[in-house]
């Protein structure tokens, strides 16, 4: 009994070693379908938007001066600008399609394709975008809902620190 199931294991991880990797162009095919330049497009025009917000909730309601407004608002844009440069679709398609060429086989990459061609994975592609919204906004509040814990246990690392020089 012992024997078949050591068989078919063996030749189960034989077809895993032997499955061909994904080719470069079937994998720029996916990306393509799922538009992916749009979803990296669309996540960078949202960036300075999520620091501005994240800034807001890590000064909480501390009443700023007119000054320190100033500089909190001035920093999203520059913070936005120093790292827009990595995060352009011409720096990540060449990773995009080497993650995918290693992770999934052709066989994998041709379903992709075949699903993201049908209308439920077109549905998908096109209602993506706003779940992905929608997810970001729900876990910003969670974070803003979280920062005075957060706040309040960083707080108590310090002076628990400080209590043991």
């Amino acid at each position: 009994m012992r024997s078949p199931l050591i068989a078919l294991l063996l030749s189960a991880c034989a077809s895993l070693v032997n499955a061909a990797p994904a080719s470069v162009e079937s994998v720029e095919t996916l990306l393509v379908l799922t538009k992916a330049q749009e979803l990296v497009d669309s996540a960078n025009s949202n960036v300075e938007s999520s620091i501005r917000q994240g800034m807001l909730a890590a000064v909480g309601g501390t009443e700023l001066n007119a000054e320190q407004k100033e500089l909190l608002e001035a920093l999203p844009p520059k913070l936005v600008a120093a790292i827009q440069p990595e995060f352009s679709w011409q720096v990540l398609k060449p990773d995009f399609a080497r993650l995918y060429s290693e992770s999934f086989s052709q066989e994998e990459v041709d379903g992709m394709i075949q699903f993201y061609k049908s209308p439920l994975g077109q549905a998908l592609i096109a209602k993506m975008p706003s779940v992905l919204n929608r997810s970001m906004q729900l876990t910003q509040a969670r974070l803003g809902a979280a920062m005075p814990n957060l706040q309040a246990a960083v707080a108590a690392a310090i002076a628990e620190v400080k209590g043991k020089r």
